[in-house]
């Protein structure tokens, strides 16, 4: 397999690891469940570390970093600056075609 085809892969896979994750963490916080960010490593950790090898790490930290800073953004809400009208969950890796993103 070429260079460009196996790099592509790889952003690919974290690309949709990156989503996956994310869309269950969205769904815990939307369902006012309790986000299990370790429960959630876990798991995809374990699904990806044959594809992405230590590459899995680093994008759930990443995600992981998303979801921090949601939550201190929300715990410090009224000491935002006020241009900060709205805080968000973090949003999916994409395009503005709607496709994956396969390099952030």
């Amino acid at each position: 397999m070429s260079t460009t085809k196996e790099i592509r892969k790889l952003a690919d896979a974290s690309a949709k690891l990156y989503n996956e994750v994310n869309y269950e963490r969205r769904q815990q916080f939307f369902q006012q469940r309790r986000e299990d960010l370790k429960c959630t490593w876990d798991k995809y950790c374990e699904k990806y570390k044959e594809v992405l090898g230590v590459n899995a790490q680093a994008v759930l930290q990443k995600n992981n970093e998303a979801w921090s800073s949601l939550f201190s953004s929300l715990k410090n809400k009224d000491r935002l600056r006020q241009f900060v009208k709205h805080v968000a969950p973090p949003g999916y890796w994409k395009d503005k075609r709607g496709k994956r993103k396969l390099i952030s």
